[in-house]
């Protein structure tokens, strides 16, 4: 038994031989392209274009696999969020690891496929002239594939850490409607608490809403579905509107010095009545027919308004804020 077992002590182990040796690695070694000598010169560019195909498969493979597992993380309870980076990066590199040797071996199958189809000679029978070549680009394609996974590293961490800014953006977002939806009392207490309270409505639904008489200073509503919304002598200074959906949103009687509407479509906004410089809407557009209709800032009841003017002095000197701005008007939530 032990005989007629045919002596393999000589060969270089590849695929190709231990795809003999073990049967069951026969599809896998097919897949590899191994055997490249029963490739004739004529199906050597078909081979080459597999291979590339199997390599760019191993790389699509490899970050899908990391996408999904961070995006798996949040619904892991076990995993806190330094764990789950940890997770991430430990199945990046088991993963990672076979997709490169998958690359490398694409490439060196290629390489051969290459040499076929211009000489027709098996790459084996070249001699030793072009190895150290096929070596070099073997090092260089290793190298290519180390600098790509650092690329591809510094570009999904960004990624992650955007979705980390996203989901607490969505958090501190449901703060803001809980005071938005009580009313403009319990709005305009919760946003004048101080001088840095910044307000982020990106991306969020507002349409069908009636605000009157709200203090919206500097709140973010990019990209927010304005839709049917309507601001009534609300204060909205230095508030920032780029991209939001205006259709049908009414600005009546509104406060808009600095706020900033870059690429926002007002063909279908309605500014009757509202406060405002036309050097603030010069890059929107659609906004000649609206710009027309605005009325000089000094005019609005807003004019020189800030959080404090809500606050009464002896709040204001309780908390040290009594210089910021001379004494408090007093005005209503």
């Amino acid at each position: 038994m032990k005989g007629n077992r045919p002596d393999y002590s000589g060969h270089e182990a590849e695929l190709g031989l231990l795809s003999q040796i073990f049967p069951q690695l026969r599809p896998l070694a097919k897949l590899f392209g191994t055997g490249k000598e029963k490739t004739g010169r004529s199906g050597a560019l078909f081979a080459i274009v597999m291979q590339f195909l199997l390599a760019l498969a191993a790389a699509a493979g490899f970050m899908a696999a990391i996408i999904l597992i961070s995006k798996l993380e949040p619904y892991l309870p076990f995993l806190n969020s330094n764990r789950g980076n940890l997770l991430t990066r430990l199945a990046g590199a088991f993963i990672g690891l076979p997709a490169m040797m998958i690359i490398l071996l694409s490439l060196s199958n290629s390489f051969d496929l290459f040499y076929l189809l211009i000489t027709g000679n098996n790459f084996d029978k070249c001699g030793d002239e072009l190895k150290p070549v096929k070596s070099l680009m073997l090092v260089l394609g290793f190298v290519g594939s180390m600098a790509a996974a650092l690329i591809g590293y510094f570009y999904f961490e960004t990624y992650v850490s955007k979705l980390q800014k996203k989901r607490q953006m969505r958090i501190e977002q449901q703060e803001y409607f809980s005071h938005l939806n009580q009313g403009r009392a319990a709005w305009n207490r919760y946003i004048t608490q101080g001088p840095q309270h910044y307000i982020e409505f990106s991306d969020t639904d507002l349409s069908k809403r009636h605000f009157k008489g709200f203090f919206f200073y500097s709140v973010d509503f990019i990209g927010t579905d304005l839709t049917d919304t309507v601001f009534e002598d609300c204060y909205l200074g230095y508030s920032n509107f780029s991209g939001a959906i205006l259709k049908n949103t009414v600005f009546k009687d509104s406060y808009l010095k600095g706020a900033d509407f870059v690429g926002t479509d007002l063909s279908s906004a309605d500014f009757t009545g509202a406060f405002g410089e036309k050097a603030d809407f010069k890059k929107s557009v659609n906004s000649e027919k609206e710009i027309a209709k605005l009325q000089p800032c000094e005019k609005s009841r807003w004019y020189g308004v800030s959080w404090l003017d809500f606050r009464d002095e002896k709040w204001l000197k309780e908390k040290g804020y009594l210089g910021y701005g001379g004494k408090s008007r007093g005005l209503e939530y």
